[in-house]
């Protein structure tokens, strides 16, 4: 049986197809200190995200892992991931920050699905459906805490936002239809 090479299409990648929605992507850079500018164990990448549906729109920041990146060429061949180190042709082991800054993992031509994106946004709104103490409760994280208060109320903004541009309906069904990725 000859294996296909399209990527599988989620229900909520078509469910955005039928809709009209976009979503665009724009790599702005990548992170190794997090906002209070601690050591990330793992470098990520930086997207400005773009939403639009019937003339409204909504933006936002998405952040994906350095796995995500696709090994480059260096002079020699190809890098290879070996023991929690990249590898050149050469022998030089580096870590993921020293491979990404040498340029030797690169960002796919692509970018990120934009399904994914879609259910990160659609995750944090739906948090925001519960009160603050119920979704401590789901994520494990201190009521009496004020930046899950913060979070949490980023969450809300998020909810609110995508409820404006796309009404009750619409939203729900996004919702269910990102249960499935």
């Amino acid at each position: 049986m000859k294996k296909s090479t399209k990527m599988d299409v989620s229900a909520l990648a078509k469910l955005m197809e039928k809709e009209g929605i976009k979503v665009s992507a724009t790599h702005l850079h990548v992170e190794f200190f997090n906002d209070k500018g601690e050591k990330l164990k793992f470098p990520q990448d930086k997207w400005y995200i773009l939403i639009e549906y019937n003339g409204k729109s909504f933006t936002g920041f998405y952040r994906q892992g350095c796995g995500n990146r696709i090994p480059g060429y260096v002079l020699g061949g190809k890098v290879k991931h070996e023991k929690g180190r990249w590898v050149s042709p050469e022998g030089d082991r580096v870590s993921d920050e020293e491979a990404i800054k040498r340029g030797w993992l690169v960002l796919p031509k692509e970018g990120p699905r934009l399904d994914y994106i879609m259910q990160s946004f659609l995750t944090d709104a739906s948090g925001a459906e519960e009160s603050f103490k119920e979704w401590c409760s789901s994520f494990g994280s201190n009521p009496d805490s004020i930046s899950n208060l913060m979070i949490y109320l980023k969450c809300q903004e998020t909810r609110d936002a995508l409820l404006r541009m796309f009404g009750g309906a619409l939203l729900k069904q996004l919702y269910d239809a990102a249960g499935d990725l």
